[in-house]
């Protein structure tokens, strides 16, 4: 198998992580009855080279505690994972994994911490 074919393999697994995305983002918002699921934005998809397996990060809109969400998501994932399966046209069914995507806490945790190295940088001038 050449280079060109190890490139196009790894396409699809990207292919689909964008389908589900867009997918479930539809699902949570037009197909759950739990008012929860419909402040879950969904933030990106990683799958495994298999397909089998499909990671969801998502973020919140609401204030409610991200455990409440996450148990949300947890006890409606089979719900979820046999609305989206029609749509992916595969043999099986991807399992789905939530998790909180903490990139956003993290970048403004160190953009503070840049914020107040730079104060007392100039404080100390």
């Amino acid at each position: 198998m050449g280079c060109g074919a190890l490139a196009i393999k790894g396409m699809r697994p990207l292919r689909m992580a964008r389908f589900i995305q867009q997918e479930l983002a539809m699902i949570l918002l037009t197909h759950t009855r739990n008012p929860l699921l419909q402040e879950v934005v969904v933030t990106h998809v990683k799958m495994s080279p298999d397909l089998h397996l499909a990671t969801v990060y998502y973020r919140v809109m609401g204030n409610t505690p991200v455990e409440i969400y996450q148990e949300a998501l947890d006890g409606a994932r089979k719900f979820l994972e046999h609305t989206l399966g029609p749509s992916l046209r595969l043999p099986f069914l991807p399992e789905l994994i939530f998790v909180f995507d903490e990139k956003l806490e993290e970048a403004l945790r160190l953009d503070r911490l840049f914020e107040r190295i730079e104060r007392e940088s100039e404080d100390a001038e």
